[in-house]
């Protein structure tokens, strides 16, 4: 230490401030290899970190809209859904109140039982099949009868077309021979009714 001491008193005022520059521009030196290698890169580190936590939180507040916005159409559209649905519910309770076109099983027997109480003045026989897709019930109805009995088959005619009910003859033969020979294939028609 001694050593040292002695060498900077000797030292002249030229070589001092050179001494002193070199120790300065030693530790600049230093210093700028510090903030390179340790502190620059901690700092970029922190700025990169910063940078994505921002387009993170970006992320998560376009999200929060998206959210907020596909809330507010599912909303709407549940809305519109369930009116869609009241005014469905409303027209299927309109349609199943006109008899017209809603045949239940104790109407569809009413029907059969007139036909049948006319059709045995005919000789008819009766068939009968419900299809399951939609309430359709088929009659296929044959007979004979004698020509002096024209007019009560057109009466028979006119009662099977008669009732409150959507009914379409779907075929009509008759031969003559001895007797008035007939085959008529006839639908009533229904409508299948569902609550939503």
């Amino acid at each position: 230490m001694n050593k040292i001491k002695d060498y900077l008193e000797n030292l002249d005022t030229k070589n001092l401030i050179m001494l002193y520059l070199s120790i300065l521009i030693l530790f600049f030196i230093m210093g700028y290899f510090i903030y390179q290698k340790i502190i620059f890169p901690k700092k970029q580190q922190l700025i990169n970190q910063e940078i994505s936590l921002i387009k993170k939180i970006r992320e998560v507040k376009s999200n929060n809209y998206e959210v907020i916005k596909l809330k507010k159409i599912y909303k709407n559209k549940k809305l519109k859904i369930n009116s869609l649905r009241e005014d469905l519910n409303y027209l299927n309770a309109l349609i199943y109140s006109v008899p017209k076109i809603n045949i239940n099983k104790k109407r569809y027997l009413n029907i059969i039982d007139n036909y049948l109480q006319i059709g045995s003045s005919l000789n008819a026989s009766f068939k009968f099949n419900q299809t399951k897709k939609i309430d359709k019930y088929n009659i296929y109805i044959s007979g004979k009868f004698l020509p002096e009995e024209y007019f009560i088959f057109v009466k028979f005619l006119k009662i099977l077309q008669n009732p409150k009910a959507i009914v379409t003859i779907n075929n009509l033969d008759l031969n003559y021979k001895k007797y008035i020979n007939y085959d008529i294939n006839l639908s009533i028609w229904s409508i299948k009714w569902k609550r939503y």
